[in-house]
């Protein structure tokens, strides 16, 4: 089932699956970085909206995380400050929405999705969610079409367009995308094309040249396609 809490959905071991991923959201930040984020002095925050308001791309994005780091925090708190919590999820998105409207940002877009996806600072909004992302998409953004290819596969039962946005994703040089890939020519229910080993190599491979822990044990399993029963055509051809 697609993450209903999204911010980023990424494929479990052994098979296409899903769990949240929660630092991926933000140009794939990580909490280090949204912390580095929140604690901005009062000076950077209002010398960086400036700045932003002038149109500095830079001073955009520095504002749409602060406000969205600092809107993660409160939503932390014990009690939350929900309030607040909401005053600084509208302002990342005002941000957000900015960055896309004068600089065709489709990282902006992506976030927006996100925003509306989990309801942050917003009444949650599924549709307006694959909007965004599908804007995002539409400018190869790599995260974009990862996530569309998950809402395809898990909520829509579609393994096909799946496929086509983790193809998009995989050239994109998404490594998660790069296995689902390699995976799905292994496994080709619902797909057009037969099992085939050597694309299915290529997409572990290029999972496994970054890092890719799952790519790396599948390309140690399938090392040689015969001691799959996937790939026996392969072992005919050989005899």
């Amino acid at each position: 089932m697609f993450c209903t809490a999204l911010i980023l959905l990424v494929a479990a071991a052994g098979a296409v699956c899903a769990e949240t991923r929660e630092r991926h959201v933000v140009h794939e930040l990580s909490n280090d970085a949204l912390l580095r984020a929140r604690e901005r002095s009062e000076s950077d925050v209002m010398r960086h909206t400036s700045n932003a308001i002038g149109g500095d791309v830079d001073a955009q994005w520095k504002m749409a995380l602060y406000h969205y780091a600092t809107g993660l925090y409160l939503a932390q708190r014990d009690p939350p400050d929900t309030r607040t919590e909401t005053l600084h999820f509208r302002a990342a998105r005002l941000w957000w929405q900015m960055l896309y409207a004068q600089h065709d940002d489709a990282s902006a877009a992506f976030n927006l999705g996100v925003l509306f996806w989990s309801g942050r600072g917003m009444t949650k909004d599924e549709s307006m969610a694959i909007a965004w992302f599908l804007q995002a998409a539409e400018r190869e953004h790599a995260l974009a079409l990862f996530v569309l290819g998950e809402y395809h596969y898990f909520e829509l039962d579609d393994t096909a367009q799946a496929f086509a946005y983790w193809t998009r994703a995989a050239a994109a040089g998404h490594a998660e995308a790069q296995f689902n890939c390699g995976s799905l020519f292994t496994n080709t229910v619902g797909l057009p094309h037969r099992p085939d080993w050597s694309k299915a190599m290529m997409y572990f491979r290029m999972a496994a040249e970054q890092n890719h822990t799952r790519a790396q044990k599948a390309l140690d399993k399938f090392k040689d396609p015969c001691e799959s029963e996937i790939f026996a055509h392969f072992c005919e051809k050989r005899a």
